[in-house]
């Protein structure tokens, strides 16, 4: 794309929506600005887009429509509270695994030397 809010992402890009749905994870994006609008090509691979942006047709700055944050976050916390469980890849996939393999037990440390005796401080200042 060279332009915003003109140009179209191609279908021959790939995107990380469209890599990580093909290798069976769940998808959801939610955006809070006009020129991440869907008719731009950037829904691709989502499975779900949020792209609600409320417009004023007698704005003269078309791409200057956006949404609060706080209704963007609201949007993707629904998305994962409701995807939670189906967000990962299937349990068959050699990536997924549930808890990292564990750890080699760290070496043996050597005894303990016996510390020299303290030294006295001296005579009060």
């Amino acid at each position: 794309m060279r332009e915003n809010g003109v140009d179209q992402l191609s279908d021959a890009h790939p995107t990380v929506a469209r890599l990580l749905k093909s290798a069976g994870y769940r998808t959801g994006a939610a955006v809070g600005a006009f020129v991440l609008d869907r008719r731009f090509g950037l829904a691709a691979g989502f499975d779900t887009y949020d792209d609600r942006t409320p417009r004023d047709p007698a704005a003269t700055e078309r791409l200057e429509a956006e949404r609060p944050a706080s209704a963007v976050v609201d949007s993707a916390i629904a998305w994962l509270d409701a995807n939670a469980a189906s967000s990962h890849p299937p349990p068959t996939s050699p990536s997924c695994t549930l808890r990292p393999p564990a750890l080699p037990a760290p070496p043996a440390l050597p005894p303990c030397l016996p510390h020299p005796p303290l030294l006295p401080l001296g005579p009060p200042l």
